[in-house]
């Protein structure tokens, strides 16, 4: 493993992803900062900063910094360990954002500031997608990555202010063992209807159910496997039905949010 003193910089990391960003952010003042770190093709005026692509651009079996201050050898060593090693955990692959994460924990004692990273996009699939294809980020389990996600900051020094979820589930429905309806729903398919009533629930339902061990053992319902042809998360699959498991997949986000940040 790399030395953590290996990458030290003057100023704290800052990673920056691809996603939303709030007004105050503007690229010019990290014009010619080298502790910045951006992702694929993503803000390319950025010419000093570390890129890193993912697996698929980088054509390697793991995600690779191509320029800037982190394309070494022994960095590049931590990025193949933090993916292989991420990947087994959410027994899915990670993405290529998480990945870096890990790796800079790993090898740095700065502060690492993230933005513009949720790790939580939607599910909803879009009409403009046939409903035989696959959207490409239902290839990651974004509810293990932000499992993980929130036990990093509980333990590094990490700022990620758009990791925390601020707007509270809107839900009103009470029933049973929630989690139990929703993994029956796997062989119950086109059963939008339930799928909606399931949708509708509050998260204090859900949480009255939940653990983190029960809600870990729901994350396969949110992604797809790549090693395999079928699945039985036929929601992923269907515009209506995608817009349901969204909701859900967003009040397990809170739930999971609570759960973790309450210990």
């Amino acid at each position: 493993m790399p030395n953590r003193n290996d990458y030290q910089p003057s100023m704290p990391w800052q990673l920056i992803g691809n996603g939303p960003k709030n007004d105050t952010f503007h690229t010019s003042s990290l014009q010619f900062h080298t502790n910045v770190v951006v992702f694929n093709h993503g803000l390319e005026e950025l010419t000093t900063a570390s890129r890193i692509y993912n697996a698929m651009l980088a054509k390697s079996d793991s995600p690779r910094c191509i320029n800037g201050i982190l394309a070494t050898k022994s960095f590049s060593m931590q990025l193949a360990q933090s993916y292989l090693e991420l990947s087994s955990a959410l027994k899915q692959i990670a993405s290529v954002g998480l990945t870096t994460l890990h790796a800079l924990t790993q090898t740095s004692e700065k502060y690492i500031n993230v933005i513009g990273m949720t790790l939580l996009p939607s599910l909803v699939k879009t009409t403009c997608w046939a409903p035989n294809q696959v959207v490409p980020s239902h290839y990651h389990n974004w509810l293990g990555e932000r499992r993980i996600a929130l036990n990093l900051c509980q333990q590094f020094p990490i700022t990620w202010p758009d990791l925390t979820l601020k707007s509270n589930p809107i839900g009103h429905d009470w029933i049973a063992n929630p989690d139990r309806l929703l993994l029956e729903l796997q062989q119950q398919p086109a059963n939008t209807k339930a799928l909606v009533r399931l949708s509708t629930i509050s998260a204090k339902c859900w949480l009255e159910h939940l653990s983190i061990d029960t809600l870990t053992a729901l994350e396969p319902l949110f992604h797809l496997d790549r090693k395999s042809h079928r699945s039985k998360n036929w929601w992923l699959f269907n515009h209506e039905a995608s817009f349901e498991i969204a909701r859900i997949q967003y009040t397990l986000a809170w739930c999971q949010q609570s759960l973790l940040l309450s210990t």
